[in-house]
């Protein structure tokens, strides 16, 4: 028994947490500036969302009662992300939270305006996605409070971030395409950008919606015969793909 354990492990060896990606996407992201490769880079952990399958007891009946499936809910997701000097990270997603409601007047906004959607994806050592799953209507319901003093001086700031979302998926890209997960390739990214008289390519100022769009629309209607992106995954030209964000018809 032992020795067809170590066997499996050794075959197809295990999970590791630290293998792992993500991407943020959609209307959302795109209202605050867009969610970028190097950024994707700097998030230290996320979890894998949890499904909860809701229940009632069966009372109609004599004897033991059973429990039958009603509904069912989900939790939000935290994710933590590495700060540059620069906090551009947290300028995200306050950003991001700043679509979702109006602060002077205080008047919350149309909710597809700033939902968006996500992909986490768990890789093995080779950089392949072994599982991938998408979450759908998220947005950012809380960003935690971040502390900072004296006797921390060797300590990095981080930032973690509540991710809400309606539901979630699993997403088998796996067998959609033999192509690998290749360092956030196919993400959005970006050139330097002078500060002070220097390039930081780390540092790019947040994009405005209307920029956005007018750089879609431009190329848009540029005809390339390049390999088509999806998400981070590589699809090859011609690949029929379906919205990475679909309507809900349990909404």
């Amino acid at each position: 028994m032992l020795s067809t354990f170590l066997g499996n492990i050794t075959s197809s060896g295990l999970a590791r947490k630290n293998r792992f990606r993500m991407d943020l996407f959609g209307n959302g992201p795109q209202s605050a500036g867009g969610f970028r490769q190097h950024m994707a880079m700097m998030c230290e952990s996320i979890e894998f969302p949890g499904q909860n399958m809701m229940s009632s007891a069966d009372t109609l009946r004599f004897g033991p009662q059973r429990e039958f499936i009603n509904g069912v809910t989900y939790g939000a997701i935290n994710a933590s992300f590495i700060m540059s000097p620069d906090m551009y990270i947290k300028r995200f997603f306050e950003r991001w939270q700043e679509q979702t409601m109006d602060m002077t007047t205080w008047e919350p906004k149309y909710y597809e305006d700033y939902i968006g959607g996500a992909k986490i994806y768990q890789l093995d050592r080779d950089n392949s996605a072994t599982y991938v799953v998408e979450l759908f209507e998220v947005y950012p319901k809380t960003i935690t409070a971040q502390d900072v003093g004296n006797a921390q001086a060797d300590a990095y700031q981080t930032l973690a971030v509540e991710l809400e979302f309606h539901h979630w998926k699993f997403a088998n890209e796996r067998t959609q395409t033999s192509a690998q997960v290749d360092d956030f390739s196919g993400m959005p990214t970006e050139t330097g950008n002078t500060k002070g008289g220097g390039t930081d390519p780390g540092t790019t100022p947040l994009q405005s919606k209307e920029a956005y769009m007018a750089a879609q629309s431009q190329g848009n209607s540029a005809t390339t015969n390049v390999t088509v992106k999806k998400g981070i995954i590589t699809v090859p030209p011609g690949t029929k793909t379906k919205a990475s964000w679909p309507s809900n018809p349990h909404r």
